[in-house]
């Protein structure tokens, strides 16, 4: 029962750092919200410790790529919310804009992703 923990513990010790780490973001996050320098010290801090702790913890190939979705997702740049706004806006607010209605907007694009 207590085999995986004992043939790998980095491994849980690791998990364990990231539901800590977690678990810290959320406290950060519920009482530094107005200090977004705390909040960005505290990610890129605990970020680099788990890149470090993975780096201990797993196999060196295996980090990397962990490591590589990691920077994936971190630069990835996510303009799905500004663009429901752009094209839902009225023609007071966007003048080119489309102005689609949300309805026709919400419907539309889950039809074309499903194909997609």
């Amino acid at each position: 029962r207590w085999e995986k923990l004992r043939t790998h513990p980095r491994i849980f010790m690791l998990s364990m750092g990231m539901a800590a780490g977690a678990f810290g973001q959320a406290l950060v996050n519920l009482f530094f919200r107005p200090y977004p320098m705390i909040l960005l010290a505290y990610s890129v801090s605990a970020s680099c410790v788990l890149i470090l702790a993975a780096f201990w913890a797993m196999p060196t190939t295996l980090a990397k790529a962990n490591l590589f979705l990691f920077l994936d997702a971190v630069v990835y740049i996510q303009i799905g919310g500004a663009l429901d706004y752009w094209f839902t806006a009225s023609h007071e607010c966007v003048p080119s804009g489309p102005a689609f209605d949300y309805t026709y907007y919400s419907t539309y694009t889950r039809v074309v992703g499903s194909i997609a």
